[in-house]
């Protein structure tokens, strides 16, 4: 599920407190971790939606176009069992560069096997 539609669903709801708490209590683990580059915004903006008073505000904030576009799946939010992982958007990029450095991989291959067949 999209985070942004799984936010949507608990918004002004019991669990809306029980992430918003499990979160606050992952913080300090993850602090490292805030400073990597594509992961440390993700964190940024969730360690962002755990200090928020509601979600309506965090949607207000710049850190929700962080994160709006990963899922999300929810095990069991009484025990902090939940799981953010990239979203469609983000498993497009990373299948168009892996395309890419096939293709490359692919085209130096070529150029090295004529290459040999040429000085031959």
């Amino acid at each position: 599920m999209k985070f942004s539609d799984y936010l949507d669903s608990i918004e002004n709801t019991e669990q809306e407190q029980q992430l918003k708490e499990q979160i606050l209590i992952i913080r300090d683990d993850v602090k490292p971790a805030m400073n990597m580059p594509i992961i440390g915004k993700l964190l940024c903006s969730l360690v962002a939606l755990g200090e928020s008073e509601t979600i309506e505000e965090f949607k207000y904030s710049g850190h929700y176009d962080n994160i709006k576009d990963w899922d999300i799946h929810v095990f069991d939010l009484e025990k902090g069992y939940f799981s953010i992982y990239p979203g469609a958007k983000h498993r497009k990029v990373i299948a168009k560069f892996l395309l890419g450095v096939c293709a490359g991989l692919f085209i130096f291959w070529l150029y090295r096997k004529c290459r040999r067949n040429c000085l031959r």
